[in-house]
């Protein structure tokens, strides 16, 4: 049973799909476990958190090209709008993120529970990615194709 080259293409971004989930969760366990042991990490060897933290840094941005090539491929013409919303939103969950943690913190007293909340909103967004087709343009997802042009 020959494999057509039409379908090459797919099961490597499914393969890249995984190697970039399970990136994500070893950089999510890197950083929860670093959070709760680097005191004890700080106390008999200072260079071993400097170290995780890199390695989970590493981890993190191998990520961004897929991401901004994505708005690449699904916005074409509209992909500096759809980088835009992207970053905006980014940006938004980032400021506000502190107050939140915060908040939660506070509220609880406990370092766990932000860091669940956290975790929780991250497998949201790692599931929400799998519903992304890069194939299928935002313009034609919408239906402003027929508008623009009529």
């Amino acid at each position: 049973m020959s494999v057509s080259t039409d379908e090459k293409p797919t099961k490597i971004r499914y393969w890249v799909l995984a190697v970039v989930c399970l990136v994500y969760l070893i950089t999510y366990l890197d950083r929860v476990n670093i959070s709760v042991a680097a005191p004890l990490m700080m106390s008999f060897r200072n260079y071993s958190a400097v170290f995780y933290l890199a390695c989970s840094l590493f981890g993190l941005e191998m990520a961004v090209g897929v991401y901004w090539a994505v708005c690449l491929d699904v916005g074409h013409e509209y992909s500096g709008t759809v980088s835009a919303m992207m970053n905006t939103v980014g940006n938004i969950g980032s400021a506000l993120s502190p107050l939140v943690f915060g908040a939660i913190l506070q509220f609880t007293g406990s370092w766990v529970y932000p860091f669940v909340v956290a975790s929780c909103i991250l497998v949201a967004g790692a599931l929400l990615w799998l519903k992304v087709n890069p194939e299928l343009p935002v313009v034609e997802e919408l239906g402003l194709g027929e508008k623009a042009a009529g």
